[in-house]
């Protein structure tokens, strides 16, 4: 019997930006389910959603720049008919129109300022979705996959270490399949070692002593009971 590789992830949301957070692997097969070691794992120290809201409110910013240089450019032309009106009539003062000239003149300086703003925010847009971008990139190097189904019996961390990626290795037999990940610190060594190693326990072989005198008593697919010592504890 052989142990087929099989890839195993999964998508979690919801999670908080610079928080250390524990999980478990746990295997399944025909003969029952088996837990690993839990393990642990920090997320970027900003946030996605809040990088998702800052562009929202960028470009709710833009929006309102937008409408209010469509106001300002309508106010320019309801003055500049009025002002060609009391031309026309030649009953107009010169103050007023004066008066209309500096008004256009202020709109027209406020359509400047709204434009400055509105570049200001595309800028501010494109800072925060570089940001996303990052931001996501490290969520997913936060997760640690699996090539196959088993139990994690080795884990050669600890909270807090820097290690970086450097390969996997896979391993199948009739009797086990084992899976690690290496990797190697980079504050402590430069060689590299299995992070973690996930073993198959869903089939084992057993070689057994037997007295010459019991063996004839043995037949195929007996039942058999046996007792294991109890397995070490991985801290």
């Amino acid at each position: 019997m052989s142990n087929n590789a099989a890839q195993v992830s999964t998508t979690v949301t919801g999670l908080s930006a610079d928080t250390t957070y524990l999980f478990t692997l746990v295997a399944t097969n025909s003969v029952g389910s088996s837990t690993g070691t839990g393990v642990t794992f920090t997320t970027a120290q900003t946030s996605c959603s809040v990088d998702s809201a800052a562009i929202a409110t960028d470009q709710a910013q833009v929006t309102t720049d937008e409408n209010q240089i469509t106001q300002d450019q309508t106010s320019i032309t309801v003055q500049e008919l009025a002002l060609k009106v009391d031309q026309a009539n030649a009953k107009v003062s010169s103050s007023t129109i004066q008066t209309d000239q500096s008004a256009i003149t202020q709109d027209q300086s406020t359509i400047d300022q709204a434009k400055i703003g509105f570049l200001q925010d595309q800028g501010s847009i494109a800072q925060d979705e570089v940001a996303l971008e990052q931001d996501q990139k490290s969520l997913q190097e936060t997760q640690l996959v699996a090539l196959i189904s088993g139990t994690v019996t080795a884990l050669n961390g600890s909270v807090g270490q820097t290690v970086s990626g450097g390969g996997s290795s896979t391993t199948s037999s009739s009797s086990s399949s084992s899976s690690s990940s290496s990797s190697s610190s980079s504050s402590s060594s430069s060689s590299s070692s299995a992070l973690v190693t996930i073993q198959s326990l869903g089939s084992f072989q057993l070689v057994a002593d037997v007295a010459e005198a019991d063996a004839i008593k043995i037949q195929v697919h007996q039942p058999a009971s046996v007792t294991l010592a109890p397995c070490r504890t991985l801290n």
